[in-house]
């Protein structure tokens, strides 16, 4: 068969291409995808879900785009006629499953070394792996919550009494996390499920007489919801550069802890805007404060506020808007612009061309920190504060696929 037809495809390595039928794209794309998708759900860094569907693609001769996000995974590849086929595939909710990382790397290294004529395959390959997936008992799991938040408040300078009320609470709040999860419910809403029943189950101990730490106690027990190897990805997709993942698993992460501390320790929370955050450091300056953040395709997530005095003023609500939206609507503002964030150079070099002057932010000032963050929230305390039920992220746009499902539905 000659392979520059438009519908055939390079033999596989190892392959003599000899009588193969005309490659199906769509389905190869799908299943290497499917590959992709179950690293992402199991726990795996998103890198290690972008590097395995490249090295499925070129173990087809095939060079592609890989796009992966906590929630989501996108392969596109242009055919020899000049078509561009795209698959995208939601990522179901993520849990914590070293053995499938495990499984998924395996399975990728066997589809490399010896790539099925029949793409058909990966899928059913895939299919096969996540069926053999070990399931714990629901026994083993709990005995799990119960050792967890034991050892926890020993670490953390309890007593004997703080292990085991500890222990009680841990595995009341693992059997109310294990029910919710297998019905399906909502990650947040089982997570402030679970802990409220923690601290529900600490506070009656220490009623009927248990002669415990309430701080202890509690802080042992909240430790089985703390999101370990989330914390380890949010640090690792940073350091390989993929920041929009890493920042969404961390704020994934961080918030599911937040919310679950908050709840059993019954203190309020205050919500911050990553904008606002980025401005407050910048508040000793004087003039206009443009918050920009890369929401790609020459679009960015803005916020507009004026220094003066040490303070900020609001001019702009959080937005997301494209870059031409953006010069228009700050052409109105009188003075230049300081530029903060991972967009500042985005907008470095689109604003000026367009008439309105700007300046970056110092270096050690450009991105946000912690110190805005505690900077803003000062600012909020206390009439902005929320309790623990109503903490919420909030979203300046829908995900693309999202947005491209909402299309399709009309």
């Amino acid at each position: 068969m000659d392979y520059d037809t438009p519908d055939a495809v390079p033999p596989p390595a190892g392959g003599e291409g000899r009588n193969r039928p005309p490659m199906d794209y769509d389905t190869l794309l799908d299943g290497c995808c499917q590959v992709g998708v179950q690293i992402v759900r199991c726990g795996g860094e998103i890198q290690r879900a972008e590097d395995t569907v490249r090295r499925l693609l070129a173990a087809y001769r095939l060079e592609g785009e890989v796009f992966a996000v906590p929630n989501c995974v996108w392969v596109s590849v242009r055919a020899p006629d000049g078509r561009v086929h795209t698959v995208m595939r939601r990522v179901p909710s993520i849990v914590t499953d070293i053995d499938g990382i495990e499984r998924f790397n395996d399975l990728s290294r066997r589809l490399c070394a010896d790539p099925p004529a029949d793409p058909a395959e990966l899928s059913a390959r895939c299919g096969a792996a996540l069926a053999e997936l070990r399931a714990y008992p629901v026994v083993l799991r709990l005995a799990g919550y119960f050792l967890g938040a034991f050892f926890f408040a020993l670490f953390f300078g309890g007593g004997w009494a703080e292990a085991w009320c500890a222990g009680l609470a841990g595995l009341a709040c693992g059997a109310v996390l294990s029910y919710l999860e297998r019905a399906g419910a909502n990650a947040f809403l089982s997570t402030l499920a679970s802990a409220f029943v923690l601290g529900a189950v600490s506070f009656t101990l220490r009623a009927f007489g248990a002669p415990i730490s309430l701080e202890v106690t509690l802080a042992g027990g909240i430790m089985v919801l703390v999101p370990g190897l989330v914390f380890t990805n949010f640090m690792s997709n940073l350091l390989t550069g993929d920041m929009v993942s890493g920042l969404a698993t961390f704020a994934r992460a961080l918030l599911s802890a937040v919310k679950g501390l908050a709840w059993g320790l019954e203190k309020p929370c205050i919500p911050v805007s990553t904008l606002e955050a980025m401005a407050w450091p910048l508040a000793h300056l004087e003039g206009n404060i443009v918050c920009a953040m890369d929401a790609r395709r020459q679009q960015i997530y803005n916020a507009v506020f004026l220094a003066e005095g040490g303070e900020l003023k609001r001019l702009r609500e959080d937005r997301a808007i494209s870059l031409e939206e953006a010069a228009a609507d700050l052409a109105e503002l009188d003075g230049p612009a300081y530029l903060v964030g991972d967009g500042a150079g985005l907008c470095l070099d689109f604003f000026p061309g367009r008439g309105i002057p700007c300046r970056p932010a110092p270096g050690h000032l450009r991105l946000q920190s912690a110190v805005g963050v505690g900077l803003a929230a000062q600012r909020l305390w206390p009439q902005n504060a929320v309790s623990a039920q109503e903490l919420a992220p909030a979203y300046l746009r829908l995900s693309q696929a999202e947005r491209e499902r909402l299309e399709r539905n009309g």
